[in-house]
């Protein structure tokens, strides 16, 4: 695996690489969930990509910034044995150049304002910011994003759809625990009794899913989620029912469904994310 550090170093790998090649962009701290997104990856042909870049811009919480899980020479180990081909792991030089990204130039109405964008503000910019940037450097033809950060993929394939020649955005499946927790590099910082109760989360979602396709009134559903969620000690920040493809609130037409939910356990900010599609009329 070629391991570069700066745009010169990268420039001067990628031409020896492949046109075509598939990027995986990761902020470390790698699981098995980033991991199938490398596995993804390695379907599509040429080249597999990674990068580990910790972007400070999409913390909106500098101690959640400055306790990101960082273990590099971990993660170049895993991504060697993954069969990553070259990872760029940039610092803030050879990411920005020394400038602050414009992180307004990414505001997206409808998409980076609601949801993740409400509580988070300037996060969905700054992830868009640095893909975009990501993207201009290391050229890919496709590139894979996981289903669990829902409004992030979403965004990206927004992002990507608009630039010419266009990326194709792949989308992997949520990567989860036995008992049903989605994998995230902060699972780590639930002692073993949250961790435990931390399953409720996807438990609680498959249940309101079932619901929205039983045709149970949306915020009906969304509302006795979020109660669950408090009973069970989250602090939820949200729980609500959407359209799939662009995330608008659901109409009463929509047949593709998802239901996202942002939700605080013991101190650590937990996503999740659940299909929940409608039968056909007359189905």
């Amino acid at each position: 695996m070629i391991l570069c550090r700066t745009a010169a170093q990268l420039e001067a790998a990628l031409a020896r690489q492949p046109k075509e090649r598939t990027l995986v962009p990761t902020m470390g701290g790698l699981h098995a969930g980033h991991l199938s997104l490398i596995d993804y990856a390695r379907q599509s042909p040429g080249a597999v990509l990674a990068t580990v870049f910790v972007n400070r811009h999409q913390f909106d919480d500098p101690e959640d910034f400055s306790n990101y899980p960082r273990d590099e020479e971990k993660d170049f180990e895993q991504l060697r044995q993954a069969g990553v081909d070259l990872t760029y792991a940039p610092d803030e030089q050879a990411v920005w150049g020394g400038e602050a990204p414009r992180l307004d130039a990414f505001e997206m109405p409808g998409l980076t304002e609601v949801l993740e964008g409400q509580y988070r503000p300037g996060h969905l910019t700054a992830v868009a910011a640095v893909v975009s940037r990501l993207f201009d450097q290391v050229e890919p033809t496709a590139a894979v994003f996981g289903e669990k950060d829902y409004q992030q993929l979403v965004l990206v394939r927004r992002l990507a759809e608009a630039r010419q020649p266009p990326v194709q955005i792949i989308a992997a499946p949520v990567v989860r625990e036995p008992d049903g927790l989605a994998m995230s590099s902060r699972n780590r910082r639930l002692n073993s009794q949250s961790r435990e109760r931390a399953a409720e989360l996807h438990r609680t979602l498959e249940a309101a899913a079932g619901f929205v396709k039983e045709g149970l009134d949306v915020e009906q559903v969304q509302r006795q989620a979020f109660e669950a969620l408090v009973e069970l000690g989250f602090e939820p920040d949200y729980v609500e029912v959407r359209e799939a493809d662009f995330l608008r609130p659901a109409a009463a037409s929509d047949r593709e469904l998802v239901i996202l939910a942002a939700a605080r356990l013991a101190g650590v900010r937990l996503l999740d994310v659940v299909p929940a599609d409608r039968p056909s009329p007359g189905g």
